[in-house]
């Protein structure tokens, strides 16, 4: 009986060239046909293929889109490959690799970038992120959230803190391609994350979304943006 592999690993190839094979049975060599052969066992072989296929993608697995490829498309990643040191920085950079494609006009994007920073004098510097992204017909709106503080976590049955301005994160909005969000002070001592997430509605122009980043003032022991900070972007 022919059996199948995938998805677990690849399967080997189907046989291409049945001129030596003329048994249209049950494609044993067991002598139970006439003519013994593979045709048969590659049959059934390629029809249990197309069914794990169809189980492993499941029903309508292209959904709104056209089909697999373009909806594999409709989402773009990207991630940060080495540390960014922000020191004595104070008008927004660019953060480098920080970067989501704006390739098709009149579409919706929706997107979310986590940067993962550390500071060593956060009690005095905070840090100022913000983003560009091409013309637009319609709007940018993105939420940002700053922590301030290390996250107070008492020990198992003890109270939690109360709520107050100073333990609480900074949030803001950016509304349109330069705008930012600063906070004027950050956690010290641990990666703090930063998170962007908002959305792009209709460019009248193709170009970018780009992270960019600064100090609050300008000091030598700036904040630095991680390696491994992430960016999403889903297309609509």
């Amino acid at each position: 009986m022919a059996t199948i592999n995938w998805p677990t690993t690849q399967d080997a190839a189907p046989k291409s060239n049945w001129r030596n094979d003329t048994s249209h049975s049950d494609g044993t060599t067991d002598g139970s046909d006439a003519a013994e052969g593979t045709h048969a066992l590659e049959h059934n072989k390629l029809a249990l293929f197309m069914a794990a296929a169809e189980l492993e993608m499941g029903n309508n697995p292209s959904g709104t889109f056209v089909d697999m490829a373009a909806r594999l498309a409709a989402r773009t990643t990207c991630r940060k490959t080495a540390d960014q040191t922000l020191s004595s920085v104070t008008a927004l950079t660019n953060i480098t690799d920080m970067v989501l494609p704006i390739s098709t006009t009149g579409l919706d994007y929706a997107f979310k970038v986590i940067l993962i920073c550390t500071s060593s004098a956060g009690a005095t510097n905070g840090i100022r992120v913000g983003l560009t992204c091409p013309a637009l017909t319609g709007y940018v709106s993105a939420k940002v959230t700053i922590p301030r503080t290390i996250d107070p976590n008492p020990a198992a049955g003890t109270g939690q803190a109360t709520m107050t301005v100073t333990n609480s994160p900074w949030e803001g909005y950016i509304t349109s391609s330069g705008d930012s969000v600063v906070a004027d002070i950050v956690p010290v001592g641990i990666n703090f994350p930063v998170i962007i997430e908002g959305i792009l509605s209709n460019p009248s122009a193709t170009g970018s979304i780009q992270i960019q980043a600064a100090n609050e003032v300008t000091t030598a022991s700036g904040n630095v943006v991680k390696r491994g900070s992430f960016g999403d972007m889903y297309i609509n």
